[in-house]
């Protein structure tokens, strides 16, 4: 009996020191491209243009990892749920490098200013999406 006991104690603490790490990491807040060395520096037409000719491979080459995106600010969207998208321009009218800037730390940009931002690539969607972004 006192063996069954020492084992359920045991099993039970292993339990609830397994949903604490799980909670840990839930509640982990995304690292930020801020401050982090890009994996590729490229201009935002021709990111624009690797996804279009091959998604697969410039998905490969560029999703999930900083990169350093360089580009003329075409537009700056409405703020929602706390994130602003600035549109870098690309020579195509239907689509852009779309970069995800949190609200609260959104830097100052003006429609018509060359700026190099780097973030997480995300994909392709009919604009190239870069999450976390931050000035490079």
């Amino acid at each position: 009996m006192k063996s069954r006991t020492i084992v359920m104690i045991c099993a039970f603490g292993v339990l609830l020191g397994g949903a604490w790490m799980a909670q840990r990491q839930y509640d982990r807040a995304p690292e930020e491209a801020a401050g982090k060395r890009p994996k590729a520096t490229v201009e935002a037409s021709i990111l624009l243009q690797e996804f279009m000719e091959d998604e697969a491979a410039a998905g490969d080459k560029y999703n999930d990892k900083v990169i350093a995106v360089t580009g003329t600010v075409r537009a700056i969207g409405e703020p929602k749920g706390g994130k602003v998208y600035v549109l870098l321009e690309t020579g195509n009218a239907l689509a852009a490098v779309a970069c995800e800037f949190d609200q609260a730390e959104m830097p100052r940009f003006e429609k018509g200013t060359r700026v190099t931002v780097q973030g997480y690539c995300a994909g392709y969607n009919l604009d190239v999406v870069l999450q976390r972004c931050a000035l490079a």
